[in-house]
């Protein structure tokens, strides 16, 4: 008999058919089937390779005895699906055969573990039994890049520090760097494969673990003792996985045995007896760091309640870590004596009275003191030369935690399954929004999850899993602290915080100063709920494992956050701070929580296919719709607008001019997945029979909207009344949000049925907002060179489409391409005032784009002005559409292995390289510096470059390594020499990609209004300077310098400015910054600012310099521990764990201090006012029974 059949691909085809017809009425509104099982598959022959059908395959679960039954089909194929990850005794029995037992297979979560059986002739009481398993195996069965990192590896790699989170063990995977921006994070931030860090997908149990705000997790997994196992996914070939585009991380939780075990362990941490100091700290003179003590207690216990039927497991985890925050910065604040001297010289101002009396010095917490290393300096105010210096503050605080977990696992008979499981954690965090201005709050956090699952096998060749669970994050951002008068309110009180002061005019010298008050955004909070019903089914028929599921969640998310609802000041000059005539006031009248709801929707079938015994394809389809949850703002505001009574806008414009657009669902999802892997049986001298596996896939993967975009879109008209306003003064020495608004409904500036929300700043979706995309695909090669030693190489590529964008969709182009003159000067050489005209620029912007000509009308309230030179007539729009696209391309190599049980190893490189147009949709210095294109109107092609996330070089290798000598530890001597343990992670990572920008520097020829508000820095980029030049010097044009950014060196004369010449053109910033004119070409400088001169010099107004041109230092790290084991009785041991992070105090600065060009000379691309880091110690007990 052959050992397959031939069978119609019919089978698949009609599946999918009927699949598909059963779903499509269901698919309205749609998240993802992720695992937390495993299974064992193969084929059983006799000694010629004929099958052997009807064959009986047993595995039994080392630690729980319980034991898994499944009959192979005519084809001789056999599946045991969804069970439990850990070490089986698999044994296959057939009538006329030997019996044939494999020990210790390992099975891990999220795939198949293949083991095949030849029967030999005889009676079924015999058995044959080979010792097989070790978790080092070549995958030969699916086309799916993942990684299971056992437990082992999670317990005794230095990871983190105890209580920092778990996820940097992903780290030590090929094509895995750390990622960045406003995402959560368990230990570290993760890119994966060049994708955004907003694009993983995280589960434990295989259960919906996301925070939907911002992406990342929303419980925090640090007890490393409750982990089973990670698994994670890097290219998603299954069907069964999505969500997201980038990786899945799924933590399995350990689960009770058959035998009682436990642990209790004690981590302990003292920084200022046993760390390092950091580059700042010696840099202070400091000899010892401050106080940080941290001590982190844990617990686990699990075992049976009714052996082979009922399992309980335990865990507590607790963390104590009083310590001091030493909070330090280069900008200046009045000192106590100034701040005496304002306070007498502007009695009846209430801008300057609010400056002084909140001001950095005059806020108690961490008793602020002067850095004798930063020069001090003056500010002019009026005819009042105020002192000013950087402050320094050490603020004590007690970062507490405490979590506990508890599951049980019930199998009450041979079908069924059923386990349930309770994680809680819960964070006070008293001062946590404490900063070096000296505000602060509190940040309280709880999260919870409750859930479970029911595995019922409906017959030996089918099986369903059901999962249900709930999660609840609760944090906010306010209330509480130690601060007195510098306390943030809570979000109760979200209105009625104080008023931030917005200090951009500079010292006397030049350095920059701090600002006054709460962050624009606080307080703020979240509450994020999400219930899941999940249901997988498998069937095996054949030579097919089927496998298909459905996943419905509900979310539920309540957001109190309004920025600027309590006002913005901005003061560009100090002669309007003693004029209170701020140059405008920003301030936001609306709903200020908001409460989302969204039902997520997927759909998958999935059928792996064993065509013959060595090649097996992975076909499958899935479905995903997240809904359009942003849509809850245009009800809101349809709601308001249709009644007078409530409505905002003028009731005479069209109700499409006064809402939120409504944006259609995005309906077609589909994920279509394919994958091959093939044993090559033939050249046995170069693949070893069957110890070589050639595989790859391709699939397409989504990603889901995040809620912080549509926070941004919540905050602006026309669902918020958000104005800005010359010249209005602030109204109170303590101005509360309650005092700004009152005096702004005074004074007309707030007034309903009054405006047209379209002449005022606006956050809105692109009308086609949808699902962001991958194409990802991977060609590889994996060889078990021997015995439980893998070697895999691997192409990965990937191509992103329509990631999320902003974009300046109303720009103002009028000086681009008109140009502009009249610009006013004072020549030294006649004392004479002159005015200067500037070319515009319309070659740069597509043909026939012309510039509005808008004047306001004084019969409405409005500005119509503000759309003069504008494309559209209304005001600044920022728009977030689906408008970049990247490519990865990446050479991964993974080399895993174990020797002689001593020795477990695991060894990674990749080479890649990610290009986009955009890496995120906000600012972040480190890889997205400015967030939108610096020409508006070419936001793909000009602003292709090195993605945020491109690591060029990622290498890791991490160990642990059993002492050989005196392991059984007989004796008094063998407890005293034997079981050491000597473990280790070793990474390097390519520098951080980076952009140098100017935030204070605006050019005429941009979009002023919309730089102002919304991205709070210059989105043109410097010019290319010489490459060859120092990476630190900065040219600036004579005229940039002097007219334009009115350096204080240049002087004035009657108001106007001085006009300087250089014999060059360009003076060197770094020594203008300190009062010094260097004359320099453009060869001498790395980059050079972009004003109007430089733009009329080189001949355009977008800056050369590309887009992350710029690396930040390289990371380097090595992490040690020894561990000394010591066996007390044959079941309980006593384990000292020194760890040391960073072991070798390796520095790693990053990207530079500031990355902004004004500080040239000062802290731009100066990397010695970052910390550099620091080597950790923690030394810990652990007793295990």
């Amino acid at each position: 008999m052959r050992l397959y059949r031939r069978r119609t691909w019919k089978v698949w085809a009609s599946l999918c058919l009927i699949l598909g017809a059963a779903f499509l009425p269901y698919m309205t509104t749609p998240i993802a089937a992720q695992t937390t099982t495993g299974g064992l598959r193969g084929a059983v022959m006799d000694v010629t390779g004929a099958v052997v059908p009807g064959a009986t395959v047993i595995a039994k679960n080392a630690a729980t005895g319980v034991e898994y039954k499944t009959v192979a089909t005519s084809e001789g194929i056999y599946t045991i699906s969804r069970i439990p990850p850990g070490t089986y005794h698999v044994r296959a029995e057939a009538q006329g055969f030997k019996t044939a037992e494999v020990t210790g297979v390992e099975v891990g979560v999220g795939k198949d573990t293949v083991v095949d059986f030849r029967l030999e002739p005889g009676a079924i009481t015999e058995v044959v039994t080979v010792t097989g398993g070790g978790e080092v195996l070549i995958e030969k069965d699916t086309a799916q890049i993942s990684a299971t990192i056992q437990s082992r590896r999670i317990q005794d790699l230095p990871i983190n520090v105890a209580g920092g989170g778990l996820d940097r063990v992903v780290l030590l995977l090929p094509g895995v760097r750390t990622g960045f921006g406003n995402v959560n994070a368990n230990g570290v931030t993760l890119s994966v494969n060049g994708n955004r860090a907003r694009s993983n997908n995280f589960t434990i149990d295989g259960v919906d673990n996301n925070d939907l705000s911002i992406g990342g997790p929303n419980y925090f997994v640090q007890n490393r003792d409750l982990v089973q196992e990670y698994q994670v996914v890097t290219n998603n070939f299954s069907a069964e996985y999505g969500r997201n585009q980038g990786a899945i991380v799924n933590i399995v939780s350990k689960s009770g045995t058959n035998e009682f075990h436990g642990t209790l362990a004690w981590y302990h941490r003292d920084r200022k007896l046993f760390d390092s100091l950091t580059n700042l700290e010696k840099r202070a003179g400091q000899k010892d760091p401050l106080p940080d003590l941290v001590n982190v207690f844990d617990y686990t216990i699990g075992g049976p309640i009714v052996k082979n039927k009922v399992f309980f497991f335990h865990a507590g985890h607790f963390i104590r870590n009083p310590q001091v925050a030493d909070l330090r910065t280069t900008s200046l604040a009045p000192t106590p004596e100034g701040i005496q001297m304002l306070k007498s010289a502007f009695p009846n101002n209430p801008a300057v009275q609010y400056y002084a009396d909140y001001s950095a010095f005059a806020l108690p917490i961490g008793n602020p003191t002067i850095r004798p290393d930063v020069p001090t300096s003056t500010i002019t105010i009026g005819s009042l030369k105020v002192p000013v210096a950087a402050v320094r503050r050490t603020v004590p605080l007690s970062n507490r935690l405490d979590e506990f977990n508890v599951r049980g696992d019930v199998h009450p008979g041979d079908r069924d399954r059923i386990w349930g499981r309770y994680f809680i954690q819960d964070r006070p965090g008293k001062d946590f929004l404490v900063d070096v201005r000296g505000w602060t709050g509190d940040i309280p956090f709880r999260t919870q999850q409750a859930g479970g699952g029911w595995t019922r096998n409906i017959s030996t060749r089918s099986v369903n899993e059901f999962r249900f669970n709930f999660s609840r994050l609760f944090v906010i951002f306010g209330g509480g602290g130690s601060g007195g008068k510098g306390n943030i309110p809570h979000p109760d009180q979200i209105d009625k915080a104080l008023a931030f002061l917005n200090i951009t005019f500079r010292a006397d010298n030049g350095a920059p100063l701090l600002t006054v008050g709460p962050a624009t955004n606080l307080p703020q909070g979240r509450t994020v709920e999400s219930f899941q019903f999940n249901d997988n089914f498998t069937l095996t028929v054949g030579r097919h494992q089927m496998k298909m599921g459905i996943d419905i969640r509900r979310l539920r998310n309540s957001v109190p956050f309004l920025p600027n609802v309590n006002g913005l000041f901005t003061f560009s000059t100090a002669q309007r701070l003693a004029d209170n005539a701020p140059n405008f006031l920003t301030v936001a009248l609306g709903p200020a929580t908001l409460k989302y709801h969204e039902t997520d929707q997927f759909y998958y079938f999935q059928d792996d296919w064993r065509i013959r015994p060595n090649l097996t394809l992975n076909l499958g389809i899935r479905y995903e719709n997240t809904g359009q949850p942003m849509n809850l703002l245009n009800e809101i505001t349809v709601a308001r607008e249709r009644d007078p009574q409530r409505a905002f806008w003028r009731q005479d414009l069209p109700l499409e001019a006064r809402i939120v657009p409504r944006v259609p669902t995005d309906n077609n999802n589909w994920a279509p997945r394919f994958g091959f892997v093939y044993t090559p049986r033939w050249g046995r001298w170069l693949f070893g029979g069957d110890k070589t596996v050639i595989r790859g896939g391709y699939g397409i993967a989504y990603d889901p909207a995040f809620y912080n975009l549509m926070l941004n879109i919540s905050t602006s008209s026309p669902l918020v009344f958000l104005t800005s306003v010359a010249n209005f003064p602030v109204p109170d020495p303590v101005p509360t949000g309650d005092k700004v608004r009152d005096a702004a409904v005074r004074a007309g500036v707030i007034r309903f049925n009054t405006f047209d929300p379209r002449f005022f700043a606006r956050t809105v979706p692109a009308l086609d907002f949808r699902q962001p995309y991958v194409q990802q695909w991977s060609f590889g090669l994996q060889r078990e060179l021997f015995r439980e030693n893998v070697l895999e190489i691997r192409y990965v590529g990937n191509h992103q489409v329509g990631q999320f964008q902003t974009v300046n969709f109303n720009p103002f182009i009028g000086n681009l391409v008109r140009g502009f003159g009249g610009v006013r000067y004072v020549d030294p050489a006649d004392n004479q005032v002159k005015t200067l005209s500037f070319p515009g620029f319309p070659q740069f912007l597509p043909r026939g784009v012309t510039p509005l000509t808008c004047t306001d009308n004084p019969a409405t309230a409005d500005n119509e002005a503000i759309c003069d030179g504008r494309l559209f007539p209304s005001g600044a729009a920022r728009v977030r559409i689906n408008g970049v696209s990247a490519s990865y391309n990446g050479l991964q190599v993974r080399y895993d292995g174990r020797i002689r049980q001593q020795w477990t190893y695991l060894i990674s490189y990749t080479w890649s390289h990610t290009i986009d147009n955009s890496s995120e949709v906000f600012n972040f210095d480190t890889g997205n510096s400015v967030t939108v294109a610096q020409n508006p109107l070419n936001i793909t092609r000009a602003e292709r470059g090195n993605s945020g996330f491109d690591a060029r070089h990622l290498f890791a290798a991490s160990w642990i390594w059993d002492l050989p000598f005196r392991r059984d530890q007989r004796g008094f001597l063998g407890r005293l020499i034997g079981g050491w343990q000597f473990n280790g992670i070793v990474r390097i990572q390519s520098g951080q990609w980076f952009t140098p920008v100017q935030r204070q520097l605006i050019n005429p020829y941009e979009d002023q209004l919309f730089v102002q508000s919304f991205i709070g820095r210059s989105h043109l980029r410097p010019f290319n300077g010489n490459p060859a030049a120092p990476i630190d010097r900065v040219g600036i044009a004579d005229v940039d310098a002097c007219v334009f950014y009115r350096l204080a060196i240049c002087g004035t004369s009657g108001g106007v400015p001085i006009l300087r010449s250089s014999p060059t053109g360009f003076w060197l910033l770094n020594d203008l910054n300190q009062g010094k004119f260097t004359p320099v070409t453009p060869n001498d400088v790395r980059v050079i600012v972009n004003g109007p001169g430089a733009a009329q010099r080189f001949g355009t107004p977008f800056g050369t310099l590309g887009r992350n041109v710029f690396q930040g230092d390289r990371f380097e790290g090595v992490d040690l521990s020894i561990f000394k084991n010591t066996r007390i009785t044959e079941r309980v041991s006593i384990q000292y764990r020194l760890n040391l992070f960073n072991a070798f105090n390796h520095p790693t600065f990053g990207i530079p201090n500031s990355i902004f060009v004004e500080e040239a000379g000062r802290t731009y691309f100066n990397f010695q006012e970052n910390s550099g880091g620091r080597r950790t110690i923690e030394m810990a007990l652990k007793l295990i029974f």
